[in-house]
């Protein structure tokens, strides 16, 4: 029986999470997966009195950062502890409806990160313990903006104009940059890697490993589709930034 989109991602996933083990991730969480859609398997943890912390608006909030980590709501927990969570979600056709890939960076500094580790306290346990009302000391911190990777087939906004189908989210909740690229998990780590671990994507040490995803990236292109129509040229008319990939 053929695989499913679904199930190739979710093998994607699985090798990946091999191929650069120790290089950039510390752990894995095996993802949900139903008969069209790939997702975390853990949700946020909802407090009914509040506005959802996953919504677009805490996009660029640290209280966005704990609300993942401590639902463990991810699949990739990088070596210096950001997130990468990925959904995604086909038709009945295996075309692609939507999906959603995010970089969410740690917010504590590395040097920080080193201090717990130098006094023997754990770093999750300590992450775990923070609270949305804590004051934490300048520098504790790193600022890096969180990146969001989406395309939603089904999006049918009042703001269609400044909402490509296919965006990059970057700095603000509501800027989008344009890009034609279909994102695998292999270039979306790709990407990652060349735009928030340069150290790691620019080390000889690992040049195979990367032109190694580059072709598993370029051999997802068969399969990894979205159905194109005309209505597609109406989105993100008055977007004028794109992001290129050679």
């Amino acid at each position: 029986m053929q695989e499913t989109p679904v199930e190739k991602i979710n093998k994607q996933l699985d090798i990946l999470s091999k191929a650069v083990n120790h290089i950039l991730i510390k752990e894995y969480i095996p993802s949900k997966v139903e008969a069209r859609v790939l997702k975390c398997r853990n949700d946020v943890v909802q407090n009914l009195e509040i506005r959802s912390l996953k919504a677009q608006k805490y996009f660029n909030y640290c209280q966005q950062y704990f609300a993942f980590f401590k639902s463990r709501s991810y699949q990739f927990l990088f070596n210096d502890y950001s997130l990468g969570r990925f959904l995604y979600e086909f038709d009945e056709n295996n075309h692609l409806m939507s999906y959603n890939l995010y970089w969410n960076p740690c917010p504590f500094s590395p040097e920080f990160i080193s201090e717990l580790n130098k006094n023997e306290i754990d770093v999750i346990e300590y992450f775990d313990s923070v609270e949305f009302n804590d004051k934490i000391e300048l520098n504790y911190i790193t600022l890096r903006t969180p990146i969001r990777i989406d395309y939603d087939r089904k999006y049918n906004g009042v703001n269609k104009e400044h909402h490509p189908l296919l965006h990059i989210h970057y700095q603000n909740n509501n800027t989008r940059a344009y890009s034609k690229k279909i994102f695998s998990v292999y270039g979306y780590l790709l990407f990652v890697l060349e735009n928030c671990y340069p150290d790691i994507y620019q080390n000889k040490c690992y040049k195979e490993k990367v032109e190694a995803l580059r072709k598993l990236d370029e051999e997802t292109k068969p399969w990894l589709k979205c159905q194109k129509n005309d209505e597609m040229s109406i989105f993100g008319q008055r977007i004028y930034t794109e992001i290129q990939f050679k």
